[in-house]
């Protein structure tokens, strides 16, 4: 996720000033699939809730990362996978808007599907042994709504997601 800009001018001669947005965000969240082809929508994986701490040095502090998805043995939404931040970064971008990248890992205990959704295998319900804890990236971008709440975009190889986020007061 990456978020946490404010562009400000005091008046119209002066340069845009960006200042960082620091403090725990709150962002719900839609999962997406990549499409199966180029003549395909991508695959609605499910949706969740992301909580996270930044720092105006460009660090994510603390977060928590939770999904509720679907597989090819369960409905859209019964599995619940609850990820860690294990570490990120943000830019913030002349324009206002940031960029971020983002280590997530499985907490363990969680649902046994969801280590073998981290790996990327293909049937997630006969790999259900397959728990792996390794870290997997995102990227993202974020950009300052005018309703003043932070809308981002993000990706992984395994899909992308959209966002909707608020600076918890």
């Amino acid at each position: 996720m990456g978020w946490l800009a404010l562009a400000s001018s005091v008046s119209g001669a002066e340069p845009t000033r960006v200042t960082p947005i620091t403090g725990r965000l709150k962002c719900g969240v839609n999962y997406y699939a990549w499409p199966l082809s180029t003549d395909t929508p991508p695959i609605q994986g499910g949706t969740g809730l992301i909580e996270i701490t930044s720092e105006p040095q460009g660090l994510y502090t603390s977060g928590q990362m939770t999904q509720h998805q679907g597989d090819d043995t369960h409905t859209l939404g019964e599995d619940l996978c609850t990820f860690d931040l294990d570490h990120g970064t943000y830019v913030l971008n002349a324009d206002g808007t940031t960029t971020s990248t983002i280590v997530w890992k499985l907490r363990p205990g969680g649902d046994a599907k969801c280590g073998a959704f981290v790996t990327g295998e293909k049937y997630l319900g006969l790999t259900e042994g397959a728990r792996q804890y390794r870290g997997f990236k995102t990227t993202s971008t974020s950009y300052v709504l005018k309703n003043g709440k932070i809308g981002w975009s993000g990706a992984s190889p395994l899909g992308f997601a959209i966002g909707l986020c608020e600076l918890e007061k």
